[in-house]
């Protein structure tokens, strides 16, 4: 908050709508002077003529003038930005208020111009406002500040929050860069409620001079665009909406091209192995090219010296320029070619044990100065059979002679029983066989085998042969078979029978008499199902009435018919509620207290016994099954007093009384004739003449007329009384 200045409150002009002829206070100073301009209860938009959107603006004038001051949502944030931690109004004035300016035109000036003076120039046409360049500047300005209001109003906004957001000098607030970048012209006019900004400049200078015109050439409109970072590009050409050091991103590598060692090629880590400058992904020897010949030093066969051609003679990776063995070095022993003993085996140390000018490494008898005398390819120092040719040193009984030079070469032992049989292939090597009988073909000669005639040799070591054994594989010293067919029990999956043959044991079986391999038992009652006379029924229809527990609605009641009224799947036999009215009956599809008939959804109780349920009954207390009731007061004719509705009593039971001859008639009260035809309106009460006839129409039916065809001869004399 800032001392306030004024000598006296501000007035504002009822034309004009300015605030002229302020006075200050007389110790005020020469200035600078904050402006600080806060909308009251009466304030009003003059463009909308509501109440204003932003309710305090903020202005600098430098020094006093006779200049008008304006004070808008630009200057505002202009001024906060400009005053922002700062305590010398030079500095604010100066440099830091024309760098605010500038953050202001950016952030919510739509377009305008850069160098229109938000300070100075009007956002209203007043009397100094009157060349084109002049108007078409305070249209830009006007322009900016409605779409600034119509933004804040449009979004919701917190002008105070955009204030602090762009303190830093960036605006990151994506609410109002949305705001701004979808900004409609249309809209804006639309809340003015004028065609263009130069209408509404017009419709406001109807307090300045008459002669005083628009040039027909202001057509400025706020444009949809924000410069966040105050770079100068706006942020819809704007590679880096937050980074005022780049704008462009060429290869669209999120590198921008002020930092981009490689420009055109995208290489968002930048990788410089060599720190040339030039990115590995763009440098043709990102490794460095420390001889400057052109070839990469990663791929350099000689990267200190320079050899353009790559020229390497004996393909060792070291180019001839660089290589200590110019004649070659086959076996890269680092020995030349022309002076090592083993020219293709690598053997540094050409040791030669038998100097025969080989060396040890590439020499095939190192140890053998005779070099191999029987020729196969054995030196002679370690071969099995040294006068014999045997390459393969085959020693099948590794007794350390060579087979070609062993009278047994598969028996370690020679023989070892004496019977001619080589002990690799005798199936008895240490007792005499010469006839190598095995009986039971299991490998082991009959004169040691102890199971002579089984190949699985007591597998089950129960002392009994397996040719034998009832169980060869179930140890059974004792054979039992208790069902005698074959299998002892141990190894006999049905050792009782099994009568069915479905491999189930019968004592196990749930069904012994009916194969049943799955023994399904649905109801699990001990009985499987193809012999379950009630497979799902583990009562076995306890009620008796053939029908299976299961799906039995009474399950413990006898209803073969299975009938149930109300459908919710309880029977009526065992129903409370069997006709599902909501009043119980006796639970087993009869009347109780509560349901006069449980077989029937329309009646709970029907003290007339009348089928009607006195909810409805429209004579509980006497019967009426048909309901009737003439006079439609739903009360039925059975028990009402007056019947027909004509004002006259009967019976109470729709019968005529003394007081309505007939009750069920609303035109007859009194018939004394009881011709169905009211007394009142009877042109014979006392006789009785339903078809109320009256020939000579003289109100007086035929049957009471001394003269009936009115001719003045009275019936008695009269020849023809019917005619006149």
């Amino acid at each position: 908050s800032a001392e306030n200045l004024l000598a006296a409150p501000a007035t504002t002009d009822p034309v004009t709508a300015l605030a002229d002829d302020l006075e200050l206070s007389l110790d005020a100073g020469t200035g600078p002077f904050v402006v600080v301009v806060t909308a009251n209860g009466d304030t009003i938009d003059l463009s909308t003529g509501a109440a204003p959107v932003i309710s305090e603006v903020t202005t600098i004038v430098a020094s006093l003038t006779d200049a008008r001051v304006y004070a808008t949502p630009l200057t505002t944030l202009a001024v906060a930005l400009a005053m922002d931690g700062e305590t010398v109004a030079d500095n604010v004035i100066g440099f830091k208020l024309v760098a605010s300016q500038l953050l202001a035109k950016a952030f919510i000036g739509f377009g305008m111009d850069t160098d229109i003076d938000i300070f100075t120039v009007p956002p209203v046409l007043d009397e100094n406002t009157t060349s084109a360049d002049v108007q078409a500047d305070v249209a830009q300005y006007r322009g900016a500040n409605e779409a600034f209001a119509f933004i804040v109003e449009d979004s919701a906004l917190d002008f105070a929050s955009i204030i602090v957001d762009a303190s830093d000098g960036i605006l990151n607030d994506a609410a109002v860069i949305a705001a701004v970048q979808g900004l409609d012209v249309l809209d804006v006019l639309s809340r003015v409620s004028a065609a263009s900004i130069a209408d509404l400049l017009d419709a406001d200078a109807t307090g300045l001079a008459d002669g005083y015109v628009i040039d027909a050439g202001v057509d400025e409109v706020p444009s949809n665009v924000i410069d966040s970072d105050t770079d100068g590009v706006n942020n819809a050409d704007d590679d880096f909406d937050f980074d005022a050091s780049e704008t462009t991103d060429s290869d669209n590598d999120t590198v921008g091209d002020n930092v981009d060692n490689c420009l055109v090629d995208a290489n968002t880590d930048q990788l410089d192995t060599d720190s040339d400058g030039a990115g590995d992904v763009c440098d043709s020897t990102p490794t460095g090219d420390t001889d400057n010949d052109t070839i990469d030093n990663a791929v350099d066969n000689c990267p200190a010296i320079a050899n353009t051609d790559q020229l390497d003679t004996d393909s060792d990776g070291a180019g001839n320029v660089c290589d200590s063995t110019p004649n070659g070095d086959d076996d890269s022993d680092t020995i030349d070619n022309l002076a090592d003993n083993c020219p293709a085996i690598a053997n540094t140390d050409q040791l030669d044990t038998d100097s025969d000018g080989a060396g040890d490494v590439c020499d095939a008898f190192p140890n053998d100065a005779d070099n191999d005398i029987d020729g196969d390819t054995v030196s002679g120092d370690i071969d099995n059979c040294p006068t014999i040719a045997n390459t393969n040193q085959l020693d099948s009984d590794s007794d350390g002679a060579g087979d070609v030079c062993d009278s047994f070469p598969n028996d370690a032992d020679n023989d070892i029983d004496g019977d001619t049989v080589s002990g690799d292939i005798d199936n008895c090597p240490t007792i005499a066989n010469t006839n190598q009988l095995d009986s039971d073909s299991d490998g082991a000669g009959d004169v040691c085998d102890s199971f002579p005639n089984d190949a699985d040799n007591d597998i089950d070591g129960d002392t009994v042969s397996g040719d034998i054994d009832n169980c060869p594989t179930i140890a059974n010293t004792n054979q039992l078979d208790s069902d005698s067919d074959g299998a002892g029990d141990v190894c006999d999956s049905t050792p009782n029978g099994d009568d069915d043959s479905d491999t189930i044991d019968n004592l196990a079986d749930n069904c012994p008499a009916i194969a049943n391999t799955d023994q399904l038992d649905t109801d699990s009652d001990g009985a499987g199902d193809v012999c379950d006379a009630f497979p799902n029924d583990a009562d076995n229809d306890i009620d008796g009435d053939t029908v299976s527990g299961d799906i039995d609605n009474c399950p413990s009641i006898a209803n073969t018919d299975q009938a149930d009224l109300d459908g919710d799947l309880t029977g009526n036999v065992c129903d409370i509620d069997a006709d599902a009215d909501g009043a119980n009956g006796d639970g087993a599809g009869g009347p109780s207290v509560t349901d006069s008939n449980d077989l029937d959804a329309n009646i709970t109780i029907d003290s007339d016994s009348d089928t009607v349920d006195d909810l409805t009954d429209n004579c509980p207390n006497t019967s009426n099954t048909d309901q009737a009731d003439l006079d439609g007061d739903l009360t039925g004719n059975a028990c009402d007093i007056d019947a027909d509705g004509d004002g006259a009593n009967g019976d109470g039971m729709g019968g005529p009384s003394a007081t309505d001859s007939n009750d069920l008639d609303a035109n007859v009260s009194v018939d004394a004739d009881s011709d169905n035809i009211d007394d009142s309106v009877d042109n014979c009460p006392s006789d009785a003449n339903n078809d109320q006839s009256d020939i000579d129409n003289d109100t007086q039916g035929d049957v009471c007329d001394s003269d009936i065809d009115g001719d003045t001869l009275a019936n008695a004399v009269d020849p023809d009384p019917l005619n006149s």
